[in-house]
């Protein structure tokens, strides 16, 4: 048995992090690391750089360890241990954890005064902890997170539930890992690029929980305006301000008993972010012109795609609210890490979408969507399917169904579909923004100017007049 060692109140960083900043913790693989899969002869277990965490998530203040491989990391009363529990009936030395790069972690209770819970139920000696694991030592409550392996003969084959369809072994250990913490409230952040499907995710999420009975409420908090965005999420009193002419239930509220899914969360107000993180921390709310607080039961799961560490440095998004919202983090792989993906999501939207008509792909077509980089993800998949419906004569989809009118030569053809994709993404980004031109910018990556630049290219906006 290793010995304990002393962390004090630090919390793990990655390298040439600043200080105070949590990394944040990837429960699933990451972009590019579809590569392990595809390498037959690679014997990598692991995408570089993940590691097993385990997380302190109710109880007391919240705390991420990464495990290594190399020692086995100490859990107790002890502040020398690697994870110190603040409560009486935690043992000095309590466990351990060790994990050894494979797929679960090793819990061993050293006999204990009160024992260990795992998923609710006791344990004693030795018992092996998969991705989601949610260990109980008094009041206090930890989650494991293990990285997916890369052998995909380990995973299901496939999920389908509604509005996911995981073929790839990427995406099935995301969907696998969304299901463990689907066992307990902890608090989820998925993260990925725009029409990934993080709002698929969180309603799995809850559709697997013990709060399923209960309502799923999901909220794009870009699409909020920002003097309407506390009345929306807390609620507000008749006359609290101008308009107020009657009492309303906030999100919160509604969900009660249920999860709250904020996606973008990144866009609220600071002023927001500081009434979001007291609901958070003591499950109680004070609606718009009132002064009674009401409790709250609701599980939140946030989105973004934005970097929230970036936005702590930059000071547009509070520290401590990070580390509440940012307990377990599932990160979706862009559609283009997960080839595996596209025929089978391609086939599901031509059978919703074609409404009895009977429609098959040609094999060119086939191939193009695998080869496609996809900027916009599972939405666009669905918006070219939709298009190439649209335009299909006959029963069959061609090649120049697909991204729109063919041109005579390769690259007239290329700059046609590229075009095209770059126009819905403009069109979306505007639509979603309520057309304000600035944050429809930040929202694609791209400067003001250059949105200008190609609206204009793009005949989305009118060129100003010349001046001579």
């Amino acid at each position: 048995m290793a010995p304990c060692r002393s962390h004090g109140s630090d919390l793990l960083r990655d390298p040439g992090q600043p200080t105070g900043i949590r990394p944040p913790w990837h429960a699933a693989i990451v972009e590019g690391a579809s590569t392990t899969f595809d390498a037959p002869a690679s014997t990598e277990r692991h995408p570089p750089g993940a590691a097993a965490r385990v997380a302190v998530v109710e109880g007391q203040r919240p705390q991420v360890v990464e495990l290594s491989r190399d020692r086995d990391a100490s859990v107790g009363r002890s502040r020398s241990c690697d994870v110190v529990i603040e409560d009486r009936a935690a043992s000095r030395l309590h466990a351990t954890l060790q994990w050894s790069g494979g797929r679960t972690v090793r819990l061993t209770d050293h006999g204990s005064r009160n024992g260990t819970l795992v998923d609710g139920r006791p344990v004693t000696g030795s018992v092996e902890l998969v991705s989601g694991s949610q260990l109980t030592i008094g009041s206090v409550v930890l989650v494991v997170s293990v990285p997916p392996t890369a052998a995909p003969s380990e995973l299901p084959r496939s999920v389908v539930d509604d509005g996911i369809v995981a073929s790839d072994p990427v995406m099935v250990a995301v969907i696998e890992i969304a299901d463990r913490a689907a066992r307990s409230d902890v608090t989820v952040l998925l993260d990925g690029e725009t029409g990934a499907g993080k709002e698929l995710v969180a309603s799995r999420i809850h559709r697997q929980s013990r709060r399923a009975g209960g309502p799923f409420i999901a909220v794009n908090c870009g699409s909020i305006p920002d003097t309407l965005a506390e009345s929306t999420l807390f609620g507000h009193e008749k006359g609290a301000f101008t308009g107020a002419s009657s009492q309303r239930r906030g999100l919160f509220e509604a969900a009660n008993g249920g999860t709250l899914f904020l996606d973008e969360v990144g866009e609220l107000s600071p002023g927001v972010q500081a009434r979001l993180l007291r609901v958070l921390e003591e499950r109680i709310l004070v609606r718009v012109g009132a002064t009674e607080p009401l409790p709250v039961d609701v599980r939140v799961i946030t989105a973004t795609n934005r970097d929230l560490s970036a936005m702590v440095r930059g000071g547009a998004f509070r520290q401590d609210l990070l580390y509440r919202i940012d307990v377990l983090r599932i990160t979706l792989p862009p559609l283009r890490s997960r080839p595996d993906d596209i025929e089978p999501l391609a086939a599901r939207f031509l059978g919703e979408l074609a409404r009895g008509r009977d429609v098959r792909f040609s094999p060119d077509v086939v191939e193009a969507l695998r080869r496609h980089a996809w900027p916009g993800n599972v939405r666009e998949l669905r918006n070219v399917i939709e298009r190439a419906l649209t335009m299909a004569v006959g029963d069959t989809i061609q090649l120049d169904d697909l991204f729109g009118q063919a041109t005579p030569d390769r690259g007239g053809q290329l700059r046609s579909r590229v075009h095209d994709v770059e126009r819905d993404a403009i069109v979306e980004a505007l639509e979603h923004c309520g057309g304000n031109q600035t944050r429809a910018a930040q929202r694609l990556g791209v400067s003001r100017r250059a949105l200008i630049y190609k609206m204009e290219r793009l005949g989305l906006k009118e060129r100003p007049p010349s001046r001579g």
